[in-house]
């Protein structure tokens, strides 16, 4: 379930300092070779990335029982991503006034197994069962082998370990689509965003940055109770000076329009990237550089009227400097377009 954004941890740690972006042509064209970052990885390296692409390919919010959430919660004023994080989390928000714990949501994302043992059943199916300081988190295995982890949560809830009881009756109502090979379809937000490797932002990278690599399972860059099987977001470690080593982050998601566009007070850089509208932001210690490749599509949550209804796909990458961040960038957008 994701409490904090994967890209500020890992801004949070970089280890080098920024480089200064320059001047922005109105729209920068990628140039100079491009490498495919599979043919670099380790047999396993691999194997797990395919792994991530068969997730991809699931639409995790079909794993839940919309009756059953709206049956023990209420019903759902938003299902989908949330603006902002990442696509591969799916919320079904509910109203806190509306249930005796004060759960104002509902998640489900991707996990890996639990490093220890099962620790409960949920109607007879093993589960792993934990709280934090904002509600509970349940893991449990899907029939095609990977691992799913329901959360419920609220900045109501009073004891976190309440809000276990509604989680496992949803779970529970939710065991027909677990059990099932593929969770049915649903009518949540879709973009080719979220079938985007996040990774491939290394392929405009590998040609001048030789070194620079997927992180993918060191621990240090796992948000607290957050899923480390992340399919939309890539961490990547930099080899920009030497020996010393920084920390890129890459993410597929979603952005409202008042957000990318231009505030009154804005310090971003508004450029175009192959053509794609982009933002730059430059904070001297790190850069984030976002393109919205379909700026002219609207992603409208069904049943959902708030002023957040229109929704637009974000390729986010952020790095030590605004030069990789938009080599990324034009790296995402090549995959992007592939697979439009």
């Amino acid at each position: 379930m994701k409490r904090w954004s994967i890209l500020a941890v890992a801004v949070a740690v970089l280890l080098v300092s920024a480089v200064g972006c320059g001047t922005d042509s109105p729209n920068e064209v990628a140039t100079g070779p491009s490498v495919d970052y599979r043919t670099t990885l380790s047999e396993p390296e691999r194997q797990y990335i395919a792994t991530l692409d068969a997730l991809r390919a699931v639409d995790v919010c079909g794993y839940v029982d919309l009756a059953a959430v709206t049956s023990v919660l209420s019903a759902p004023n938003y299902i989908g991503p949330f603006a902002g994080r990442a696509l591969s989390t799916c919320h079904f928000n509910v109203d806190p006034r509306k249930n005796k714990v004060g759960i104002n949501d509902v998640s489900i994302a991707f996990t890996e197994a639990p490093e220890t043992t099962m620790n409960t059943e949920v109607a007879g199916q093993p589960a792993f069962v934990t709280t934090d300081s904002l509600g509970c988190l349940i893991s449990i295995n899907t029939a095609a082998g990977s691992f799913v982890q329901f959360g419920a949560s609220g900045y109501e809830v009073d004891d976190s370990s309440t809000a276990c009881d509604p989680l496992r009756a949803i779970v529970a109502a939710s065991l027909p689509q677990i059990r099932s090979k593929r969770p049915p379809p649903t009518a949540t937000v879709t973009t080719p965003a979220s079938r985007v490797d996040p990774c491939t932002a290394l392929n405009r990278l590998l040609p001048t940055m030789p070194m620079a690599a997927p992180a993918l399972s060191n621990p240090l860059f796992a948000e607290p109770t957050a899923p480390r099987v992340d399919p939309a977001v890539c961490v990547i470690t930099l080899n920009e000076t030497g020996s010393k080593f920084a920390l890129a982050a890459v993410k597929m998601g979603l952005v409202t329009d008042s957000k990318r566009q231009r505030g009154a007070m804005s310090t971003k850089q508004y450029i175009r990237l192959d053509g794609v509208p982009a933002t730059v932001e430059d904070v001297r210690v790190a850069c984030t550089v976002r393109a919205f490749p379909e700026p002219k599509r609207r992603l409208t949550v069904p049943g959902f009227t708030d002023s957040d209804t229109q929704l637009i796909a974000m390729l986010e990458a952020g790095a030590p400097n605004c030069w990789s961040a938009r080599q990324m960038v034009h790296a995402l957008i090549e995959s992007y377009r592939a697979l439009t």
